[in-house]
């Protein structure tokens, strides 16, 4: 190999003292004289300084320059990355590591791009391949805690958040993952422990406060969290991100006019489609509305807005023209956003719905007494609301959260996170055949010790994590005196209703129609199949729409399948104080109300309607 030239070496020095101009000419120079390398840096230096179009041009030109260079092609992969060209960027740095000798950073570039795709498994071979080459690569280390953290293994997710702050003390965004996955952990004292360390030091004070204000909401001390984002406004006044927080933090606890003005304060500072969706999502719109004016004029020049503020543009749109009685208009951005957000995740429809089927057969009539004949009664009776994502289980849970007796959880992984660590190697649902009394007590007394960090003694704790609709034969046998709670709403709104949200964190199966009823159907066959295996007594199915036209009657069969007593307060279910963070927190702050939901014409509708009629 020839040795590089004097322009390139003198411009590598300057680089690394930071003398960005200078090193920039020199490079320059030796990629005029056809240097490969020089190309490639070029492009690094340009992704350094924030300007992508010369990055991807130095890249492509570093490339032309040398078609076997490893580290030009992954070079490109990030610079194509960066413009949010995922698949191109994917095929950058496949190709890059079928070359010789490929760099690093193309298995942590690659692990990346799968990540923002969604492509979690194959995102954490990456960082771990990354990590195999150069044990001591903190960025690699903290994405790797971060997909684990995004696969509900948060417990898994504080040893290499640990790792990276051993080779990086100072690096911020370890620690934030530190902290969240030692809350998700429920080891709370200790993320607040790491909170503290990390506003010691913080070039981001906004975001290290936040993080300590949502850990001490978990502690139960709302007044203090909510205290700590207003001093990060006081301190930070001209961030329209520290606004933005307070707003959220507002509206989870009920503050919902403290929260639009918050937001109203970001907006002002900065006009982000995704504050503006979050705002639509706060309040309602009306017909001259100064907000429609504001995604009006947003709208007119949608074409320069990167893909994620389009679609965050085109959900703000769905929701304020519908509110606003412009509801096809609405629907056509709905349609509009929901495909570009389904472009950018990557969705299993076939293992998702593998995983319905499996956990049917294997929860049979004579598997499901078989566990419930194995744990003994634990005296503790945990209520599990499960249901599909907007179907009313927020407002079944802050109804029975206004019970004196209840607690309400929010959407809790215990279960889920309980689960995973039974087995021999098996997943789930298989493992199920191979446990025994002893994993069944272990299971319950893992649950309940999470789920009940935060209640009274006497109270009962009521889980609404649907996701736990995989769990029910489990949850019984481990937990014979829990309840289980269906909340059931019409399958076209329930769908419909799911197709104008944009999740957080995301539902892979809500953005297509077809997906969406196919996913519906199959969750349908399981709670039917839960009906039929469960014993009597056990699974109470509630009706969303009969809940609307008879409150109390409804409630008073939900209060008594919970062996709950009737209690005045559940009817005033909306002035109840505590912390909601599901989709509909707005709407469990106001009173009960009934609304005819606009749908499209059949023609519209058909990918859903015939997925739901199967």
């Amino acid at each position: 190999m020839s040795e590089d030239p004097a322009p390139f070496r003198e411009a590598l020095a300057l680089h690394e003292q930071g003398r960005w101009s200078e090193a920039e000419s020199r490079y320059r120079a030796a990629a005029t004289a056809g240097h490969g390398r020089s190309a490639v840096n070029l492009a690094v230096l340009c992704l350094q300084q924030r300007r992508p179009e010369e990055a991807l041009e130095f890249a492509e030109r570093a490339v032309e320059l040398d078609t076997t260079s490893a580290e030009a092609r992954a070079t490109l992969g990030t610079a194509l990355a960066g413009f949010g060209r995922a698949d191109e960027a994917i095929r950058a740095y496949e190709t890059a590591l079928m070359l010789d000798a490929p760099p690093v950073e193309a298995h942590y570039g690659l692990g990346c791009v799968l990540e923002s795709r969604g492509r979690l498994h194959e995102a954490l071979a990456c960082y771990r391949r990354a990590l195999t080459l150069d044990p001591e690569y903190a960025e690699a280390e903290c994405r790797l805690a971060a997909v684990l953290a995004q696969l509900g293994r948060a417990a898994e997710a504080i040893a290499p958040s640990r790792r990276a702050l051993d080779i990086d003390p100072n690096y911020e965004e370890a620690r934030r993952g530190l902290v969240r996955s030692l809350r998700s952990a429920g080891r709370v004292a200790e993320a607040e422990v790491e909170c503290r360390r990390l506003l010691e030091h913080a070039a981001d004070r906004g975001t290290a406060l936040a993080e300590l204000a949502a850990t001490l909401t978990l502690q139960g001390r709302h007044g203090a969290a909510i205290e700590l984002l207003r001093q990060a406004v006081a301190e930070r006044p001209q961030d329209p991100e520290t606004h933005r927080r307070l707003a959220l933090a507002l509206a989870e606890h009920g503050d919902l006019d403290g929260a639009v003005q918050s937001l109203e304060a970001a907006i002002a500072l900065r006009a982000e489609p995704a504050y503006l969706r979050e705002l639509t999502n706060l309040r309602r719109s009306t017909a001259g509305d100064p907000h429609l004016e504001r995604l009006d004029a947003l709208e007119a020049r949608i074409d320069s807005l990167d893909v994620n503020a389009r679609i965050q543009l085109h959900f703000a749109l769905g929701r304020a023209l519908t509110d606003s009685g412009a509801p096809a208009a609405g629907f056509r951005h709905l349609l509009r956003g929901n495909v570009l957000h389904r472009s950018r995740i990557c969705y299993d429809e076939v293992g998702t719905l593998r995983l319905f089927d499996r956990v049917r057969a294997t929860f049979t009539p004579q598997a499901v007494r078989r566990l419930s004949g194995l744990a003994p009664a634990t005296g503790k009776a945990p209520i599990f609301i499960v249901g599909m994502p907007r179907c009313g289980s927020t407002l079944i849970e802050q109804v029975l959260a206004s019970h004196p007796r209840v607690h309400g959880a929010g959407e809790s992984p215990a279960f889920g996170e309980a689960v995973t660590t039974l087995g021999a190697g098996l997943e789930y649902p298989e493992l199920a055949t191979e446990l025994d009394a002893t994993d069944l007590e272990r299971l319950a007394t893992g649950y309940l010790a999470a789920i009940s960090r935060d209640a009274a003694q006497r109270m009962r704790t009521a889980d609404k994590m649907l996701a736990n609709t995989l769990f029910l034969g489990l949850v019984h046998g481990a937990l014979p005196d829990a309840r289980l709670v269906w909340v059931r709403r019409d399958p076209v709104d329930t769908c419909l209703s799911c197709f104008t949200e944009l999740f957080t964190p995301d539902q892979p199966f809500a953005y297509e129609l077809g997906e969406l009823g196919r996913f519906y159907r199959a969750h349908e066959e399981l709670m039917c199949h839960w009906q039929k295996v469960l014993p009597p007594g056990v699974l109470l199915q509630v009706s969303y729409e009969e809940l609307l036209a008879d409150f109390d009657t409804v409630v008073r069969g939900l209060l008594a399948h919970c062996q709950l007593g009737w209690d005045e307060r559940v009817r005033q279910f909306h002035r109840t104080a505590r912390r909601v963070t599901s989709a509909s927190l707005a709407q469990v702050r106001r009173p009960l109300y009934r609304r005819t939901r606009w749908r499209p014409d059949d023609a519209t509708l058909a990918p859903l309607l015939e997925a739901l009629a199967g």
